[in-house]
């Protein structure tokens, strides 16, 4: 103690420190730092003694905690590479920072220490103040939390997750900052991908039905407040089903990227083009001069998607039905305009296909008929509301029943007017057709067995076949459970098709046909000169006829080109050895031209309406009797 006055009186009472030992009230040994300094300047105060008493031992613990912490912190500095961890000071300089610091961003510690930490920020964000921004908010709430594009030594970009905190001295004031981040570029990527690819189709990398919805949202609010015109066009590719069957779905991948292309190329930048579904494609055309412009843009589709694709070495042609709807005229919100072009679509499709059609608000009863119908004629197949009628087939040499037609026939109250062509090309768009066509193969069928059955075994029975019949539904084997419940005798059965049936699918029809051909079933081409231009195809398939179109037929004989190919039609059938059989006959003289043409057999009204299956068995036993009444004559 004596020493420690000396020390006091020697500084005049300047700072002077001592070690000592005392003794707590436990009775336990404490060792102490004691630090004397005079404080004389204060004003209107006397000179006091500043004394300060320090626990050694926690003094020593201190220094040792912050050695160590300062070792580990040195050791996590270095031992993480996924994070890059940078000490900044106030003013956003470097001081130092770690080996994954170094790796992420590709700079050397020397080559970076002293430089600003904008380095690391794009231009861009650098232009907008965001490393400020970004100190400043580390600044105010302790902790600033980033998200963004970063930059590297070569340039390149990496996508950064991080944050950035002040760190402060013994008196709480900010020295600088620690900022540390991860590189997530790839997890980035695959969130955009994501992202991308919950709103666009993989196939065509067009916007999906999704993202077709939220742009037309988005453009109708923007044509509202700008008083502007808006179109949406539906677009359905006509033949594509048929396509993809028969070349593969391959082929029909390829196809739907040719035809996005395609409609890209067609029409403006700042229209929409998406894939809705399938093979059904949207466009939404802003900023109108007029309706006219969208009714072009209709035509040059149709037009330009009736050219030939080249699919490898195959080349197809699809063609395509669209429907048109107006934006404000015909609706004002994104649902009810995707409805209203979807209903023109399908009026094009009615309408022969390879069309356009503008919506009118007609469709809408049209829409809801066809839905009444569609209902209705579920039902009617499921309470077997059908019936078949029979059209009788004449030889024009002998006037004798040939054969027969089996006709669908529907009669319901509830929907007047319903022909059967509507109820058939209804049913071949929802699959109905499908089990509509089983049931009409099943009661034909058992109808003719029983005309067999009373004698008439030479009796062939026509039916009516549509694609969807023969490619879906497990035609062969639905077939043949038929031939055999029924006992029918397959070389009675002749299914009608058309040419344009015929030529969907060359490759597997074919096969299909030498298959029935194998069953002894007969084939005939139904309005035959009404579709593919190549006659070739008669040579390749097992065609047993040719059945001449009603059309051709109806102004004979008259017309001098219909009377033409008539008599061109009868004379290649009879050169390839096929049967030929003309329909839609009213008059007499029709009749009389094709029999002196050599036609074989005919059908119409001339001969006789489709009747029910009684009235044909009333004709075969009248005519029946009139034979065996003939031959008795000639035996006396």
């Amino acid at each position: 103690m004596r020493t420690f006055q000396h020390q006091l009186v020697q500084s005049r009472f300047g700072p002077a420190r001592i070690e000592t030992q005392y003794v707590r009230k436990d009775g336990s040994a404490i060792r102490v730092e004691i630090s004397v300094s005079l404080v004389e300047k204060e004003a209107d105060k006397v000179p006091y003694l500043k004394v300060r008493a320090e626990d050694l031992v926690q003094k020593e613990r201190r220094k040792q905690n912050a050695r160590e912490t300062a070792e580990n912190y040195r050791l996590l500095l270095e031992s993480v590479t996924e994070h890059a961890i940078i000490r900044l000071d106030e003013n956003g300089t470097v001081i130092s920072w770690n080996p994954g610091a170094e790796r992420i961003l590709g700079y050397r510690e020397e080559e970076i220490v002293g430089r600003s930490v904008s380095v690391f920020f794009t231009p861009e964000d650098v232009t907008s103040g965001e490393v400020e921004k970004e100190l400043s908010q580390a600044r105010a709430t302790g902790r600033g939390e980033d998200d963004r594009w970063q930059v590297r030594k070569d340039q390149t970009r990496f996508w950064a997750s991080g944050i950035t905190t002040p760190f402060k001295n013994e008196e709480g004031r900010i020295q600088g900052f620690v900022k540390i981040f991860c590189d997530l570029t790839d997890k980035k990527i695959i969130a955009e991908r994501t992202a991308y690819l919950s709103q666009h189709d993989t196939l065509t990398d067009l916007p999906n039905r999704k993202k077709f919805h939220d742009e037309l949202d988005r453009i109708i609010s923007e044509a509202k407040a700008m008083s502007r015109e808006i179109a949406v066009l539906f677009i359905d590719l006509d033949r594509f089903k048929v396509i993809n069957d028969s070349l593969g779905h391959h082929s029909g991948d390829q196809l739907l990227k040719s035809v996005a292309q395609r409609l890209v190329e067609s029409v403006r930048k700042t229209d929409i083009i998406a894939r809705l579904s399938g093979d059904e494609f949207g466009i939404i055309c802003t900023d109108l001069g007029s309706h006219a412009e969208a009714e072009h843009l209709a035509a040059k589709l149709v037009k330009m998607l009736s050219q030939p694709f080249s699919l490898g070495k195959e080349q197809v042609t699809t063609g395509a039905s669209i429907g048109v709807t107006m934006f404000p005229k015909d609706a004002v919100d994104a649902d009810q305009l995707l409805i209203n072009a979807d209903l023109a679509m399908y009026r094009a499709k009615n309408q022969g296909r390879a069309t356009y059609e503008l919506y009118t608000e007609s469709m809408n009863d049209e829409a809801a008929r066809r839905h009444a119908l569609d209902e209705a004629s579920r039902l009617a197949l499921e309470n077997e509301e059908f019936n078949l009628h029979y059209q009788p087939q004449f030889t024009l040499e002998t006037n004798e029943i040939c054969g027969v037609e089996a006709l669908l026939r529907w009669h319901n109250p509830g929907l007047p007017m319903v022909t059967t062509q509507e109820l058939i090309a209804l049913a071949d768009d929802t699959g109905l057709i499908v089990q509509l066509g089983e049931w009409v193969l099943r009661t034909a069928c058992t109808q003719l067995k029983q005309w067999h059955d009373l004698g008439f075994d030479d009796l062939p029975l026509s039916i009516n076949m549509s694609y969807r019949q023969i490619r879906e539904g497990n035609f062969l084997s639905m077939l043949d459970n038929v031939l055999m419940q029924t006992g029918v005798n397959p070389q009675s059965i002749e299914l009608e098709m058309t040419e344009g049936l015929l030529m969907e699918n060359t490759r597997d029809n074919t096969s299909l046909l030498y298959s029935l051909k194998e069953k002894g079933i007969k084939i005939s081409v139904d309005d035959f000169g009404t579709g593919f231009s190549s006659l070739s195809y008669l040579k390749h398939f097992p065609v047993d006829s040719l059945k001449i179109d009603q059309t051709f037929v109806k102004h004979l004989p008259e017309n001098q080109n219909d009377a033409s190919i008539t008599s061109a039609i009868i004379g290649l059938g009879h050169s390839m050895k096929l049967k030929v059989i003309a329909e839609g006959i009213e008059t007499e003289q029709q009749a009389l031209f094709l029999k002196e043409r050599n036609c074989d057999c005919a059908q119409g009204f001339f001969f006789s309406r489709a009747v029910p299956p009684h009235e044909i068995t009333r004709m075969l036993q009248n005519r029946a009797q009139d034979r065996n009444a003939a031959a008795m004559m000639r035996s006396h």
